[in-house]
């Protein structure tokens, strides 16, 4: 059921993706946090169990990290706009 579900949030991240849309990210997250939960509630110690929490895991540490970075650069790049517009007035 759930591994169902996470290809069809796969699928639609990258449906969102090519329409260069935020939900993407917010998909793919969905979906690591989907297998972090399937691997913990899998059978305990089984291989299969571990392989999907580290994946899920995983894919939600990179995406929490990218978009900590694509916030940062949008932020710096307001203010870059700000301050030459506001250079622009006053000349």
């Amino acid at each position: 059921m759930f591994h169902i579900f996470t290809f069809v949030l796969l699928i639609a991240a990258l449906v969102l993706f090519f329409l260069d849309n935020d939900y993407g990210f917010v998909a793919l997250f969905l979906s690591g946090i989907l297998y972090a939960y399937i691997g913990w509630s899998a059978e305990k110690g089984s291989r299969d169990s571990i392989f999907y929490f580290v994946v899920g895991m995983l894919i939600c540490s990179i995406l929490f990290a990218a978009e900590f970075v694509v916030g940062q650069i949008q932020k710096d790049t307001i203010l870059i706009y700000e301050e030459r517009t506001s250079l622009e007035k006053d000349s």
